[in-house]
């Protein structure tokens, strides 16, 4: 398993969702969507096969509501890629980008944010809380898509504007005020992740009262994710999981 790189064994953490890494490998097919096992799919999204690879939903850090858009982990459009299967594994055979020699010990986050992300961002030895969505790419501004929901979708432009900005000025100062991922700055080689809108993958636990309950209109959603539950554990903590 791919989990056997991960420091501590595959019950560290995200150890065992190194494993997804391997929908990479999945050249049997031509274009795969992935959808983690906790998410769940509202309405028909056949669509998505039509999006260029790579495209992940976009979504803001757990309850920070005006954060910028990271790179979720629920839902992923791609082509797998004998070679680029070889380059990920060639990838994790080296220390973390930045560091003497710390290992992949938080899963495939981890990998993608370091392997599609581009410098500066926030994995690093010392970075005290180094889960997904913790990436600051500078070519991705806020969620796009946000005008679907009520709560922006009735602000004039002024209003919209003016809320976006301090979002990103206070939440992550590196960012510019643009919706979703940036085409000027990109190179055209690097891999790279296209951004959905904020319908896919939204995380419910950003929809309870306190913490973005302005998200909360699921008859919006294409699908939601079961994360940010603060009150639930990941299934890698549980003791039934460690045996």
């Amino acid at each position: 398993m791919l989990a056997d790189v991960i420091v501590g064994g595959a019950q560290i953490f995200w150890g065992m969702a190194f494993n997804k890494l391997l929908v990479f490998n999945m050249t049997q097919f031509r274009k795969v969507i992935w959808i983690d096992a906790d998410s769940f799919v509202l309405k028909n999204i056949d669509h998505l096969m039509t999006k260029p690879t790579f495209t992940a939903a976009m979504v803001p850090a757990c309850c920070h509501g005006l954060g910028p858009a990271y790179t979720g982990g629920g839902l992923w459009i791609l082509a797998p890629s004998t070679l680029l299967m070889e380059q990920l594994m060639d990838f994790i055979r080296h220390p973390v980008p930045g560091s003497p020699d710390e290992g992949w010990r938080w899963g495939d986050m981890m990998v993608v944010n370091h392997f599609f992300g581009k410098p500066p961002n926030k994995w690093s030895p010392t970075y005290k809380e180094p889960y997904w969505p913790a990436m600051a790419d500078e070519r991705h501004g806020y969620a796009p898509g946000l005008r679907y929901l009520p709560y922006y979708g009735n602000m004039t432009e002024e209003e919209f504007k003016a809320k976006m900005e301090y979002g990103l000025t206070t939440v992550e100062p590196r960012k510019p005020y643009h919706e979703g991922f940036i085409e000027s700055e990109w190179d055209g080689l690097t891999p790279v992740w296209r951004s959905l809108d904020i319908r896919y993958d939204q995380c419910v636990g950003n929809c309870v009262p306190s913490c973005m309950p302005e998200r909360d209109f699921p008859e919006v959603m294409f699908s939601v994710h079961f994360s940010c539950l603060n009150s639930i554990s990941k299934p890698g903590t549980q003791d039934n999981e460690k045996a």
